[in-house]
């Protein structure tokens, strides 16, 4: 079965697990999510408050010693790197994960609102995009 590493360093909730889809790619895919906050961001007292969603595939890297255990543990086939910043540690973290066969995606989200649309809805608005999409450009931009 082919892997998939999420790689993250923020506070882990059941929203960011549902907004990943993780549950539909471990149909898939063996998933592992690997939070790398507590070694990156020098965590202040209220993000430990912060109660990070546990599941079997969540797994917290704190140091560089946390992670060179994990690695030769799986070769990845693809890696999702939601890491935005670029310091010495995260250059280390991609260079040790990208290898010959890996597809490495370095994807770069805003915090995306909750919102609950109808699958008729999401279905039609989806449609209009391929319908008609220059009037959705000037309409989005208002030219």
């Amino acid at each position: 079965m082919k892997s998939i590493i999420l790689l993250i360093n923020n506070p882990f909730s059941k929203r960011d697990y549902e907004r990943f889809g993780v549950d539909t790619l471990k149909k898939h895919f063996s998933v592992k999510i690997l939070n790398c906050y507590n070694w990156l961001e020098s965590p202040t007292p209220e993000a430990h408050s912060q109660e990070n969603y546990l599941c079997k595939e969540y797994i917290s890297i704190s140091n560089k010693e946390d992670f060179s255990k994990f690695l030769p543990n799986v070769r990845p086939d693809i890696v999702i790197d939601r890491i935005a910043e670029i310091n010495k540690n995260v250059l280390w973290i991609r260079k040790k994960l990208k290898g010959k066969n890996t597809l490495y995606g370095n994807l770069k989200i805003n915090n995306t609102p909750n919102l609950k649309l109808n699958k008729f809805k999401r279905l039609k608005l989806l449609l209009s995009f391929y319908k008609e999409p220059k009037k959705i450009f000037f309409k989005i931009y208002k030219f």
